[in-house]
């Protein structure tokens, strides 16, 4: 099959995002979407060189749009996001392994108080900052169905997965199977200690399988 040049398709393509829009609109309501259109019309001009005219051209174009969409969120939340979402002592929820609880008794989060970026982080996300970085570290993946996509990647999933990742995405994932029976299939005894290991592979799986979706080497529809 030819491929055709991006002009050719450019009216079907421009149609395609807007159509988008209505989803779209709240999670990025600081930016017109005409502006955003065209950001994302030039970035996938920028990629039409990756694109197979063998898969369908609008499946395609959906997929770059979504990715191109969720970074500008991303990047526009970043810019706010307390240094505790990046840091090593963030436990979870409000907790820090070195001081108990996030807070200014962390000089790092001081300095980012005196900034006064917590005030403009709590104007510019629709969320507030208490208890909500795993919310907007995890944005991508609130956003797909991952019941529906998981069997597509059964195939692709070996290019990224560890051998015992592989185990347990069929049988977890695929099979349905319940945690005693991948803990089995591994050669694990069935106690805590194990029941933790295997929650840290799905956790290593789902990640894995999160940057893989939203790159370009991705080929399934969504």
């Amino acid at each position: 099959m030819d491929k055709p040049n991006f002009e050719e398709v450019y009216d079907i393509i421009r149609e395609t995002v807007y159509k988008r829009k209505h989803k779209w609109v709240y999670q990025l309501s600081w930016l017109d979407y005409d502006d955003v259109a065209s950001i994302i019309m030039m970035h996938l001009h920028k990629k039409w060189h990756l694109y197979n005219p063998k898969q369908p051209l609008l499946n395609w174009v959906n997929r770059i749009s979504t990715n191109q969409i969720i970074n500008l969120a991303r990047n526009h939340y970043n810019t706010y996001l307390p240094p505790c979402a990046s840091c090593v002592c963030n436990t979870g929820d409000d907790s820090c392994s070195l001081f108990g609880t996030q807070g200014e008794a962390c000089g790092v989060y001081k300095k980012w108080v005196d900034a006064k970026k917590k005030e403009s982080y709590n104007i510019n996300i629709p969320l507030s900052t208490e208890n909500h970085q795993a919310e907007l570290s995890n944005m991508s993946a609130d956003t797909l169905d991952y019941d529906t996509i998981i069997p597509k990647l059964e195939v692709q999933a070996k290019k990224i997965l560890t051998n015992r990742e592989q185990i347990v995405f069929k049988s977890f994932f695929i099979n349905k199977e319940t945690e005693q029976e991948v803990l089995l299939k591994l050669g694990f005894k069935n106690n805590n200690k194990n029941h933790k290991l295997l929650d840290s592979v799905k956790e290593s799986i789902y990640k894995k399988l999160k940057k893989f979706i939203y790159s370009d080497e991705c080929d399934i529809s969504f």
